[in-house]
C-alpha cells in the first residue's frame, strides 16, 4: 500500500475520533482542526509509519499532546497579560517574539522564586506548592529549571 493510500486510511479512519478528542479538550472548531490536521502534517513531513496495532494510539497521543501545546501557549499569553498588561495597543501590533521574550523571563523568575523558597526558605515541596497553589511536580519541574538557568549563568560552556 502506498504512502498516499496509507494517509487516506488513516484519515477515514481516525479523523472524527481525533476530532472529537480535540474538541472535547480546546473547545474550539478551529483550534481543534489545526490540531488534528498538523498530526497528520507530521506524519507526511517525518514520513512516519505506523504499524497497524499501534496507529490508533500514534494518533490520538499526537493529538492530545498537540491540545497540550495550545493550551499551554493560551496560558503563557494570558499570564503575560496578566502581569504585563498592554494598554491602548491593539494585539497586532504587539511583537510575538517579544511576547515570547516577556514570557519565558516571566517563566524564569518564578523559577528563581520556587528555588529560592526552596533552598533558602527551606520550605518542602508541597509547602511550595500549596502557596503558590500549583502542584509538587510543577515545582519540581521550577526548581530544576533554576538549577539549569544558575550552571548555565555561572558555567556557561567553553567555545
Amino acid at each position: 500500500m502506498k504512502q498516499d493510500e496509507r494517509l487516506e486510511r488513516l484519515f477515514k479512519t481516525y479523523y472524527q475520533q481525533m476530532y472529537r478528542l480535540a474538541r472535547t479538550m480546546l473547545y474550539d472548531v478551529d483550534e481543534s482542526r489545526d490540531v488534528v490536521s498538523d498530526v497528520f502534517a507530521q506524519i507526511i513531513q517525518q514520513q512516519t509509519v505506523l504499524l497497524p496495532e499501534t496507529e490508533e494510539h500514534y494518533l490520538m497521543t499526537g493529538v492530545r499532546n498537540g491540545c497540550r501545546n495550545v493550551l499551554q501557549k493560551k496560558l503563557i499569553r494570558e499570564q503575560f497579560r496578566q502581569h504585563y498588561p498592554v494598554e491602548d495597543a491593539p494585539s497586532s501590533t504587539i511583537d510575538t517574539t517579544e511576547l515570547m521574550h516577556y514570557a519565558e523571563t516571566h517563566l524564569s523568575l518564578q523559577a528563581l522564586r520556587i528555588f529560592r523558597m526552596r533552598f533558602i526558605d527551606d520550605m518542602t515541596y508541597q509547602q511550595i506548592g500549596d502557596e503558590l497553589g500549583i502542584s509538587k511536580v510543577a515545582v519540581y519541574k521550577h526548581v530544576s529549571q533554576a538549577v539549569e538557568l544558575l550552571r548555565q549563568k555561572f558555567y556557561p560552556k567553553s567555545k
